[in-house]
Parts: C-alpha cells; structure tokens; sequence
C-alpha cells in the first residue's frame, strides 16, 4: 500500500471518528440540559409523607403507568383553587399537576397544584 493511500484512508478514518465523538457530545449536553429544564406532569397521589415531604404521584406513559417521587421542599409552592395549601392537606387520590426539575437523586416539586379531590376547606 503506497504512503499516499494510507494517509488518505487514515485521515478519513479520522474525520469518521471525530464526527462519531461530536455527536456523542453534542448528545450529552442535550440530554444535560434537559435535566434542569423545568417538567409538568399530571397524576394521582399515591402516597404522602409529611415528615419525609414526599409526594408519590401515579402517572401515564404511553400505555403504562408509571409512579413518580418528588421531594416537595419548603420552597414548593402547594395550591388549590389558587389558595395556598400545607403538605398535609394533600391527600391519596387527589389529582395533582407538579412543576418539577430532575435533582441528584430523583425529582425535586417547585409547585403542586391540587386540583381534585380538593382539601377540605378549600372548596370553591
């Protein structure tokens, strides 16, 4: 194999591999950014606990269904009928819609709208 033969292979071989790695980068930071983007979704509370503050939603994806634990800091903002409500007014079975971003190690609430059942208290 001539020296002009094999540079030209070499040099494609080069262009290949770094058009493979760009795409493997560009790839990565997509699937990075995506992680602080803030999400919404809609489900039903499985599960409350209070002194944990954790919410555990139900919710579909495609033809399954799928729970969903979010961390509901102080910071979440928690309503119904547009009136504030506690942690603990949140009950099983209520439908919720949660804006949350993906946290290290699971999802963390920035709000919880209650929309049905609501608190009692809270009727409109």
């Amino acid at each position: 194999m001539s020296q002009r033969r094999f540079a030209t292979i070499l040099f494609n071989l080069a262009v290949i591999v770094s058009a493979g790695w760009s795409c493997v980068a560009i790839a990565a930071l997509a699937q990075q950014g995506r992680g602080n983007d803030p999400q919404r979704m809609t489900g039903t509370v499985a599960e409350v606990d209070v002194e944990a503050r954790q919410v555990r939603v139900i919710t579909g994806v495609g033809h399954a269904a799928r729970t969903m634990a979010f961390h509901a800091g102080t910071e979440c903002r928690i309503t119904c009928a547009g009136t504030a409500v506690a942690l603990k007014d949140v009950t099983r079975g209520a439908i919720v819609v949660v804006d949350y971003r993906n946290a290290r190690g699971g999802y963390e609430a920035e709000s919880m709208e209650v929309r049905s059942p609501q608190p009692e208290g809270n009727e409109p």
